[in-house]
């Protein structure tokens, strides 16, 4: 496979996939989920891409609202959030209808960053 290209801008980054250019607003991101070797992005327009880059990679360089919720994901928290409990965890919900475990490390963190955001059910 052909490494591919990725160069962050203010609202979006620009990535080369197949030899061609593809333009994704950070904005337009519901979550990024790793899935080794490749990242998953998820967009609002249901649609996936996969790019074989690192999950740390993509987190250095992404604003700083997108926020990993587990070792695997980074969720965009200006996307509409649900969280709901689920025995002794929690899940993150998202308005695509994906949801994600939350690492207890890193709950009380999330809940502060959306605060007035979410909902809790």
């Amino acid at each position: 496979m052909k490494p591919i290209s990725i160069t962050f801008q203010e609202d979006l980054f620009v990535y080369t996939l197949k030899g061609t250019y593809h333009f994704q607003p950070y904005a337009s991101l519901y979550c990024l989920v790793c899935d080794k070797p490749y990242v998953r992005l998820y967009t609002e327009k249901q649609k996936t891409v996969s790019l074989q880059v690192s999950l740390s990679f993509m987190e250095k360089h992404l604003p700083d609202f997108f926020f990993r919720i587990n070792r695997t994901t980074l969720i965009n928290i200006n996307q509409p959030l649900h969280i709901i409990k689920k025995g002794t965890d929690h899940w993150l919900s998202l308005s695509n209808k994906l949801d994600f475990k939350i690492s207890e490390r890193r709950l009380t963190r999330l809940i502060d960053l959306l605060s007035g955001k979410i909902t809790f059910i």
